[in-house]
């Protein structure tokens, strides 16, 4: 194989070491063998002819060597070649004159002068990716999409390589950070709008700059003040617009004029008919009632109800005649505060607000029910059935107030209250009391209810007999499946030298026997003996019954 040397401006072949080009590697494993001392081989040896390099000649070096093995056998190696040119004017030259990337691009670009084959990413020092790129006609075009990154950007170099691979120029990639795509909204108040008002109105969101005025599809011109919401935008009056016309805002992220300037959103709208005009008059309502009813005059022809100064988005209502009934079901509670909006149009055309009035409700005395599920002690949720006027509940637990809170199911007339996985345990009386109003000044008390809360496991059985067989047993009969374990007291105390329960016990519960056993000397005539019977369980145990007896 011949290789082409060109050594650059101050590089003299003749001045290197005598080894500095030698390579030896080994054809079946790719080692590099040429200081030897690798696996069977010993010593290497590389000569080159000729030793010195004539000045401004391309010259051919003829590399011959051999190797030694340990076992003390020689073989030749295949001879090889490098061509030599010991001159400085063979030595391409070229220099990067700029190098640009933006964060996402693929491609770094830029431009060189002179000489250049191709280039070599830098990134913290580090090379990245291997040699490559499109330097041509004084323009560079070096792939490097996914590498370059915020975290990295201050520290990329493009390096330039000669036709040998040899760095002739390194230069600082100038990396700037990909813009921000603008975005935003646009929102025209068209229940706000009546012909011959001078500006529309309206809400932005994001990067809105200016809006373009089109009507009926045709442009128009642009403007609007975007500071601040809501937006305004002049209409001038030689538009002459009239009802039926179709009026839409497109938002821009600049100016007109600009550029780039970039289309965001659009809204539009179709101008009603002259302004219109009514009134609203609820008569008295009752709770339990289906409709609220009463008068209206003008236009109205849909209304909005409204509960505690929330539009519950709840529309509807029949206006014939000057009268009109809305119905509402069970939605109004007596402490609710009332109120009917009154519309010109109905949903989903565009409405305006004509009135709005309260009602008055006839006050009667609230009622109800509540009725509690069975609830068993790891439960995270306490249930039941109410009836009436229940708006708010109240959880008393063995005595002790708690909180207050829960969720209806109105159509059903079911109700949950959230208490967790653990704050209940077996044998608590739990109580729920039903209330009136959520607002805790308004509320009045209606009913309550109560359970005791079921162990989560079988705790049914007792002892129906227990004895001391007088040596180191005390033995009876159960009934049940539920007891697999239990402990006594001798006269009130534990067992001497024990500071707690000694858990004990061999209960069968298909013969109904048990015997637990007891240190010798440890039970005396007379003693008074307690015997106490547990569940067995992972995560402890549960009390199943308990028998007292004196040792005689």
């Amino acid at each position: 194989m011949i290789r082409d040397l060109v050594l650059t401006d101050g590089d003299n072949f003749n001045d290197f070491a005598s080894n500095r080009f030698d390579r030896v590697i080994n054809y079946f494993t790719h080692e590099d063998i040429t200081a030897g001392k690798i696996g069977e081989v010993n010593t290497t040896t590389v000569t080159h002819n000729p030793e010195k390099i004539t000045t401004g000649e391309k010259t051919k070096v003829t590399y011959d060597g051999s190797v030694t093995y340990v076992d003390g056998s020689t073989r030749s190696l295949i001879s090889n070649v490098i061509n030599v040119s010991n001159d400085e004017s063979t030595v391409e030259k070229g220099q990067i004159t700029s190098a640009n990337y933006t964060i996402g691009d693929k491609d770094i670009t830029g431009t060189f002068t002179g000489e250049i084959a191709r280039g070599q990413l830098y990134i913290n020092g580090e090379k990245v990716g291997t040699m490559g790129g499109t330097y041509e006609n004084g323009q560079i075009t070096h792939y490097a999409f996914g590498a370059i990154n915020e975290s990295n950007k201050d520290n990329v170099y493009l390096a330039a390589l000669d036709s040998n691979g040899k760095e002739i120029d390194r230069k600082k990639v100038n990396v700037t950070s990909k813009p921000a795509e603008s975005q935003g909204t646009i929102k025209i108040d068209a229940d706000k709008y009546e012909l011959g008002n001078a500006n529309l109105t309206g809400t932005f969101t994001g990067d809105v700059k200016s809006a373009d005025l089109y009507v009926n599809g045709v442009y128009q011109y642009s403007g609007g003040s975007f500071d601040s919401n809501p937006f305004s935008f002049y209409l001038k009056s030689g538009l002459n617009l009239k009802a039926g016309d179709v009026v839409e805002l497109r938002a821009y992220d600049a100016a007109y004029g600009a550029s780039p300037r970039k289309e965001l959103d659009k809204d539009s709208f179709t101008i009603a008919q002259a302004a219109t005009q009514g009134t609203i008059t609820p008569a008295k309502y009752t709770i339990g009632d289906a409709y609220i009813t009463g008068t209206y005059t003008g236009d109205v022809k849909q209304a909005d109800l409204i509960i505690d100064g929330v539009n519950i988005n709840y529309s509807g209502g029949e206006f014939k005649d000057g009268k009109f009934s809305f119905y509402v079901g069970n939605k109004i509670k007596a402490n609710n505060e009332v109120k009917l909006a009154a519309f010109d149009a109905v949903k989903p055309a565009p409405r305006k607000q004509l009135d709005v009035k309260p009602v008055q409700i006839a006050t009667v005395a609230t009622q109800g029910t509540v009725k509690l599920n069975p609830y068993t002690e790891g439960d995270t949720h306490i249930t039941g059935t109410y009836t009436g006027d229940v708006e708010q509940f109240h959880l008393v637990l063995d005595g002790v107030d708690k909180t207050y809170g829960g969720e209806k199911n109105e159509s059903k007339h079911t109700f949950s209250y959230y208490v967790g996985g653990s704050t209940i345990k077996a044998g608590s009386k739990v109580t729920i009391q039903a209330y009136d109003s959520t607002v805790y000044s308004q509320m009045k008390y209606l009913d309550e209810d109560t359970v005791v809360a079921k162990s989560a496991v079988d705790t049914s059985g007792e002892f129906t007999s227990v004895e001391f067989d007088g040596k180191n047993h005390i033995k009876g009969t159960f009934t049940g499946t539920a007891m697999k374990v239990a402990y006594i007291t001798i006269n009130g105390n534990w067992l001497p030298g024990a500071t707690a329960e000694t858990w004990g016990g061999t209960f069968d519960s298909t013969t109904g026997t048990f015997e637990y056993y007891v240190p010798s000397n440890t039970i005396q005539k007379g003693d008074v003996v307690k015997i106490y019977g547990y569940t067995k369980g992972d995560v402890g145990h549960h009390f199943v019954n308990s028998k007292e007896f004196t040792v005689r």
